[in-house]
């Protein structure tokens, strides 16, 4: 993920009419003037949504014949995104991780979903879709209980780390290139240099000097 696409979609999503206009395309494809009256907007502003999701590359829309008037356009959500961004004392990380459909065996839960896809549509169960969606949902809320954890956990190392690098007296510059190492997992003197605005001379001599502490 680079920085680019983690603030283009962030952009994207900031604003919260949009989002909800997101919300409604992600349970099915729709066209415009049926989203304004689903959500309570005007029509010319809900266009104007689609426009810049379109144009953001999340959006993709085709025209569909209509029985009852003109062919209409219709606005399908084409890619998916998890998001986080986590900031406080001794942390900052931020994510974009693209949502790709499962792999073959990935794990039981999607030889659940086979199974009811191997099903015909007339026999397939209410029951078995509720059932499977709850079990997903559970599995979701144990993984992100376990991340807020790991999550505290790195943010109490960080905050350790800080303060003996402060009573180690270490000058401000190699904090700085510490903390980066320890969040960007980088060790290169230009990607260091760019990202914290140190001379890379500067940069190659504390990370030479860091080379057996780091290694």
């Amino acid at each position: 993920m680079s920085q680019d696409e983690f603030s283009t979609v962030l952009n994207l999503i900031s604003n919260p009419s949009r989002r909800l206009v997101l919300k409604s395309l992600s349970r099915e494809p729709d066209y415009a003037l049926r989203l304004s009256k689903e959500l309570g907007f005007d029509q010319q502003l809900v266009s104007k949504h689609l426009e810049i999701l379109e144009e953001g590359g999340i959006l993709t829309s085709s025209f569909e014949h209509s029985a009852t008037g003109p062919s209409r356009r219709v606005y399908t959500l084409s890619k998916g995104f998890s998001i986080s961004l986590d900031f406080g004392p001794n942390l900052y990380y931020e994510s974009l991780v693209k949502i790709s459909p499962p792999r073959d065996g990935t794990n039981s839960l999607s030889e659940e979903l086979k199974k009811i896809m191997m099903t015909e549509f007339s026999k397939r169960s209410l029951k078995d879709f509720s059932r499977l969606v709850q079990l997903i949902d559970k599995r979701l809320r144990e993984l992100m209980i376990e991340r807020s954890i790991l999550i505290g956990l790195r943010s109490e190392v960080m905050g350790a780390l800080r303060k003996t690098l402060i009573q180690q007296e270490r000058e401000f510059d190699e904090r700085r290139i510490i903390y980066h190492i320890f969040n960007e997992q980088n060790h290169d003197p230009h990607t260091i240099s760019d990202g914290l605005n140190i001379n890379e001379g500067t940069v190659k001599r504390i990370l030479l000097g860091l080379r057996n502490e780091l290694t």
